[in-house]
């Protein structure tokens, strides 16, 4: 069994010996002692002090004959571990034994039995306790108060926000605290008993009951999921309903006695359960409220929301070899991990197909085989049906999945396996602790372990029967925990908190022991991806890898070689000369080692070298009369490596100012000394402008281009960039380096720079230098500078000090006086530059918020030649100047047609109030500018002057021109014409809801338009124009004389006149038959499909007029003679075609020559139409005046009046009326069918139904379950109920 352990006081973390003992490798269970002494001295260490010390992953050859890494003695530890005394002291003074509790009066906490770590740290004891610590160790209270027989603490779980703890103990209580008043439990759900659940109570565990889960659902802090270890019952404190348990025995027998404690079937029990915890970031599947569930046979996942169900069931794969193991508790574990962001920082993690979110992933395990899941919410559409209207639509509904991420077998069982992270999963066996990689699907990290030395909350009830010691001493799920990245384990005699050591620890091992090169090549296998063990904090891409660690190479090469370089060393008794010089190293710097050298420093591989060696480097260069070169070394090497002095003096020699710019500013952190350099150059070339004699452009150009460099210098540091690099100066830097440059140049006196003995006076005139050497950059400078947010916090210094010193400046100088607010107002408008007005209006607009101009005529005009029209709208809307407020809208380029719209219709509404007229002035306006507005949108400006100007319509229809009747067209139909849902993108304004009288004209330009771009739609048009002032005599006019035939039978028979439209008819007929002959004789396929299209239009309107007066009331036209000489008229027209076709055409199949398929397929048409027209006869409901022997005996007479075709008089008859048989028997047939399959379902639902009545079912409540309708109406006079057959169910 366990090892005795050390005293508390005795430190754990020393070293491993190599004389030590090794950890045994199974625990004798004769000597464990019953009684859980947490508290006793000991003389050996123990077995987690050794783990401390010991836990350690070797060489890549140390694997066992499964191919795993095993513990073998070696540098790279595996966990480092570090003893929570504190709280061990804490709870070892607050036990005490029950005569020593009673004698004092002062209630004993327990003994340690269950463990909670995720914010705070909640150790559940023996006597019903619960202790709260913070990761300080400091205790913040203890939960329950005096109550007795609560039980041991058995399971315990801390809330998300940690202000509820929630407790189950071994006599199947459950209570609920807040840690506000923790001694009294908000919440406390008694045991019951057998009898009270056969009488209905479904709240409370069954007595005897131990409670072996308890979790928070989600981020409620009532909501809590239970489960006990005879699996009697799961339920959830304070919600509406208990979930389903696997078996629950103790619910449906017994007496109402305590039930005695007994022994469960292992494959009923609960071995784990746990509810999906919230994530750092949202995810569908948390709206379900998951909870996983373990038994030794099943593992299920079920939802609380939306209704409870079970959304995932899986069977153990070795069941048959499970139930071999009679008599044995089966050991099993799961865990969650929540949804995550995508860590970015450069560790280990895995990036779902989804992006950057990570899916919950379910852990758990059986035995020794470990299984990884990911819970994946979709989204699918569900046909649902109203349960009023019956209306059937489309739900989108959620569902989980699961999506198998595979598994892993160890060699040991599993005694509890938790997360460690999103990518590595901590097991822990009876010898081991092990860490699983879920990416590389393999043991990355293993430590000896005794498991079994950790706490058992069982293990105090084995003397009772309940389970046996073997089964119990590795239920220790409780006593393992892992919060962002540490392990706290509960063991018998010491609570300690543990973290997996990285590659950086590895190497600082290294380091600890002086072993430079063991570092390095520590290192070095990182870099080749070789080293074993994790690789936490390392990022997944080879190449940023490759940086990170190449970075350590080269500080571990740089420590390396300064040491081995160094005096001390270099004097050390393995480098003294028999002189006693030491060893002389001048000759190693000299030369071609400095070149070599500074290859490496400008590809930017050496940034850092001992000044001495910079300054060497920087010195041959000097010599050699190449400053660029310098400037270049200075560029690339790390400012704390230069020698200041010689790096400033050959600048300043050389006129290498930015890099002295480099070394002020990153070296000394002074951002006022370049200021300095750079204006005394600018006095410098000053003073050579005014002497003229001594002025040489050439010699001086360069200095000129260094003075420029002021400028650039000033806007970046005055943003917080670095010059002229431009990256972000850290925050503090950047602060300080923006304080002490505007002190220096806006302080308002002379001041000594630098500060503190050395300094030179400085006069204040650096504003006026800045000025006079370049006004316009020095302003651009300051522009930029004032975008930075330094100037919005300041006390110092602010933009008005700026503008009024520089204002100042101007106005006492002999420079050109200061503008007063008027004349800047007049010159940003005066400017002619088109590309800045938007700036010069933004920036009259922030003057004129502060300073109310005079000569506003003249400021008007003025703003409107310079385009500062939103200026210009704001006055004109507060003068309610309406016509020029219309004018701004129209003539600012930026507006678009949409806003240009609604801001036109607003005006003209402000103008109208309550429906007046519109003033003169906006409608001479509207007038002028229609030309602008039709060319924007032809259906905008018809409504607009629909709603406004209606009496301008026919001006803005000529202003379309000669060539615009298409324009014409469009406009009239966005008037006139019915509204189309897929013109709303392009129509800017809404039609108007009061209707507006046109005149008589614009309804026949749009007819008339209509008949010319879409004549297939004039009847349309003129059915939806009937309610207007439109006279049908024009309509007909305008149709006939644009040959829109059709139209012209309809409009004569809206006039009452159908004998007329007939005969119109019969006269179309004729002229579209003419058109059909010359086109087959001119094989113009076009022309006899228009003419046929025609024809069938033609047809189709009398055939309309004809069956209108068929069915209706009043007889004033003869039926039979209207239908008669509609008749007629086809067959005649069909004859006359068959008399010109081939007799190959004449036939009822398609010709073989293609030459002949035009004229089959003018007869095929034709004779359709005749055939529709007969159909219409047959189907009219009344045949009263109308007789068809007598009309059909008609139509043969008159067809034997016509001359004789290339077939005999009867041909075309017997072509029609067989056509017509054939199309009536396949009807017939389809109704024949449909009969059949009616009389067949009929049958069988009545069947059905008549079975259901024998054996004695009737309706619930007389409602259909599907509608909820009532089977049989109220209405006992109606009793005729609507029955369907849904599922095999006869529902309404």
């Amino acid at each position: 069994m366990a090892r005795p352990y050390l005293h508390p006081t005795v430190s754990r973390l020393r070293s491993y010996t190599p004389g030590s003992s090794r950890l045994s490798s199974e625990p004798s269970a004769g000597n464990l002692s019953p009684s859980l002494s947490f508290a006793g001295p000991s003389s050996t260490p123990s077995a987690l002090s050794r783990v401390s010390s010991h836990s350690n992953l070797h060489t890549e050859s140390v694997v066992d004959e499964h191919g795993l890494p095993q513990p073998t003695e070696g540098p790279a530890d595996v966990f480092k571990w570090a003893e929570l005394r504190d709280i061990d002291r804490q709870l070892k003074a607050a036990h005490k034994s029950p005569k020593i509790s009673n004698i004092l009066g002062a209630p004993s906490i327990g003994l340690p039995t269950v463990l909670a770590a995720n914010g705070l740290i909640c150790i559940g004891t023996d006597e019903g306790k619960v202790c709260v610590f913070d990761f300080d160790q400091k205790l913040k209270c203890i939960c329950g108060g005096d109550t007795k027989n609560t039980g041991a603490v058995t399971a315990v779980a801390l809330s998300f926000d940690q202000t509820y703890v929630v407790s189950g103990h071994a006599t199947g209580l459950i209570q609920l605290f807040e840690l506000k008043s923790p001694r009294t439990p908000v919440r406390s759900v008694q045991p019951t008993t057998v009898a009270a659940v056969a009488s209905g109570v479904k709240e409370g565990h069954v007595q005897g009951s131990r409670i072996v889960s308890v979790g928070f659902v989600a981020g409620r802090h009532t909501a809590v999921i239970t489960a006990d270890d005879h699996a009697s019952d799961i339920l959830r404190i304070l919600g509406k309903y208990d979930l389903e348990s696997f078996e629950s025995p103790s619910r449906s027998q017994g007496t109402a006695s305590a039930l005695p404690v007994r022994r469960r079937k292992s494959k009923y029990s609960i071995l784990s359960m746990m509810p999906l915890p919230l994530g750092t970031v949202s995810h569908p599947t948390d709206a379900y409220n998951l909870v996983a569930l373990l038994t030794p046979t099943k593992l299920v996942v079920v939802g609380l929301k939306p209704t409870p169900r079970t959304w995932f069931k899986c069977t153990r794969e070795d069941l048959q070899d499970t139930s071999r193991r009679k008599g044995r508790h089966l050991k099993g574990s799961l865990s969650w991990f929540p949804s995550v962001l995508h860590n970015v920082s450069g560790k280990v993690s895995i990036t779902d197909k989804t992006g950057d979110l990570m899916h919950p992933r379910l852990m758990y395990s059986w035995g020794r085989t470990l299984y990884i899941m990911q819970v994946i919410e979709a989204r699918i559409k569900q046909p649902v049906r109203h349960s009023r209207s019956g209306k059937a639509s489309e739900l989108e509904v959620g569902t989980i999945t699961f999506e198998n991420l595979g598994k892993w077998t160890s060699i040991e069982e599993i005694l509890s396996a938790q997360w460690f992270n999103i990518n590595q999963i901590l097991m822990c066996t009876a010898k081991s602790l092990e860490i699983y990689d879920v990416r590389l699907k393999k043991l990355v990290e293993r430590a000896p372990f005794d498991g079994l030395s950790l706490v058992s909350p069982s293990l105090a009830y084995t003397s009772q029967g309940a389970t046996s010691y073997v089964d119990s001493v590795g239920d220790i799920a409780h006593s393992i925990r892992i919060y962002k990245g540490r392990i706290y384990l509960l063991g018998r005699e010491i609570i300690q908190r543990g973290t997996l050591l990285t590659w950086a620890h590895q190497i600082v091992k290294f380091l600890d022991k002086n072993d430079s090169l063991g570092a390095i090549e520590m290192a070095r296998s990182y870099y080749l991806d070789t080293a074993p063990g994790n690789r936490n904090d390392l990022p997944e891409a080879d190449d940023i890898r490759k940086e990170v660690i190449g970075d350590r190479m080269r500080q571990l090469l740089a420590a390396a070689t300064e040491h081995a370089f160094s005096e001390q060393r270099m004097l050390d008794e393995t480098h003294m000369t028999p002189d006693g010089r030491g060893v002389d190293r001048t000759n190693l710097f000299e030369g071609w080692w400095q070149r070599l050298l500074e290859k490496f420093v400008l590809d930017n591989e050496i940034r850092i070298v001992p000044p001495r060696i910079t300054q060497r480097l920087v010195a041959m260069h000097a010599e050699d009369g190449r400053p660029d070169l310098v400037e270049r070394v200075i560029w690339h090497i790390d400012p704390a490596c230069l020698d200041l002095n010689q790096a400033i003096q050959l600048c300043q020699r050389h006129h290498l100012y930015d890099a002295l710019i480099y070394v002020y500013t990153r070296a000394l952190r002074d951002y006022v000394a370049p200021v300095v350099e750079l204006l005394g150059l600018m006095r410098k070339i000053n003073q050579h402008r005014r002497s003229r004699e001594s002025w040489n452009e050439e010699s001086m150009e360069p200095l000129v281009l260094n003075a420029y460099k002021i400028y650039p210098y000033l806007a970046n540091v005055l943003s917080g960039l670095t010059y002229p690099s431009e990256e972000p100066l850290p925050p503090e830097e950047a602060f300080q380096a923006k304080k002490d440059v505007y002190t220096f140049l806006f302080f308002g006196r002379s001041s000594i720079w630098p500060a503190g003995e050395g300094g030179r006076l400085v006069l204040t005139s650096d504003e006026e230098v800045l000025l006079r050497f370049d006004a316009e950059s020095f302003l651009h400078s300051l522009d930029i500078a004032f975008e930075d947010s330094y100037l919005n916090d300041s006390k110092e210094v602010s933009r008005l000090v700026i503008i009024s010193i520089l204002l100042e400046i101007l106005s006492s100088r002999d420079l050109s006086p200061p503008p007063t607010l008027h004349d800047i107002l007049i010159g940003l408008a005066s400017d002619p530059d088109a590309s800045t007005r938007e700036d010069r209006q933004l920036a009259a607009e922030y003057l004129l918020s502060a300073y109310t101009p005079h000569e506003g005529d003249k400021l008007v005009t003025l703003f409107t030649d310079a385009g500062f029209y939103r200026i210009l709208r704001t006055w004109h809307y507060q003068e309610q100047r309406w016509a020029p407020l219309l004018e701004t809208y129209l003539d600012d380029p930026d507006q678009h047609a949409s806003e240009i719209y609604g801001n036109l219709d607003e005006v003209l509404t402000l103008a109208s109030p309550s429906g007046k007229h519109l003033p003169l002035e906006l409608v001479i306006m509207i007038s002028d500018e229609l030309e602008k507005l039709l060319q924007m949108s032809l259906a905008s400006t018809a409504i607009l002057l629909d709603k406004h100007v209606p009496d301008l319509h026919e001006r803005a229809l000529e202003k379309l021109g000669p060539d615009g009747d298409q324009q014409r067209f469009v406009y009239l139909q966005y008037l006139f014409g019915p509204a189309k849902t897929e013109d709303d993108d392009y129509i800017y304004l809404q039609r108007g809801t009061t209707p507006q009288f046109h005149p008589e004209k614009l309804y026949e330009i749009y007819i008339s338009l209509q008949c010319q771009f879409s004549p297939k739609d004039v009847i349309e048009v003129a059915k939806h124009l009937s309610s207007g002032p439109m006279q049908w005599a024009d309509v007909v006019q305008i149709c006939e004389a644009k040959d829109v035939y059709d139209a012209v039978v309809w409009a004569l028979d809206q006039q009452g006149l159908p004998m007329q439209a007939i005969e119109k008819a019969e006269t179309f007929e004729k002229k579209l038959t003419l058109k059909v002959l010359d086109g087959l004789s001119g094989d113009a396929v076009s022309d006899v499909e228009t003419a046929l299209q025609e024809l069938v239009d033609l047809g189709r309107a009398g055939i309309s007029v004809c069956f209108t007066r068929s069915n209706s009331s009043s007889r004033d036209v003869p039926l039979e003679d209207v239908w008669f000489r509609l008749l007629s008229s086809q067959i005649n027209c069909i004859q006359t075609v068959s008399a010109s076709c081939s007799p190959e055409a004449l036939s009822t199949s398609p010709p073989h020559d293609t030459s002949l398929e035009m004229e089959w397929r003018a007869l095929d048409t034709l004779r359709s139409l005749v055939r529709e027209t007969f159909s219409s006869l047959v189907s009219i409901s009344s045949t009263r005046g109308l007789s068809f022997p007598r009309l059909f005996k008609q139509l043969v007479n008159s067809a034997a009046e016509m001359p004789l075709s290339k077939g005999t008089h009867y041909t075309e008859f017997r072509t029609i009326l067989t056509g017509m048989l054939e199309s009536y028997r396949s009807e017939g047939d389809m109704l024949f069918i449909t009969k059949h399959l009616l009389d067949r379902d009929l049958f069988e639902t009545v069947a059905v139904h008549n079975r259901e009545q024998i054996c004695g079912w009737r309706p619930s409540l007389g409602i259909c379950s599907a509608c909820r309708k009532p089977f049989v109406s109220s209405d006992k006079s109606n009793l005729s109920p609507i029955r369907m057959l849904v599922d095999e169910r006869l529902v309404g």
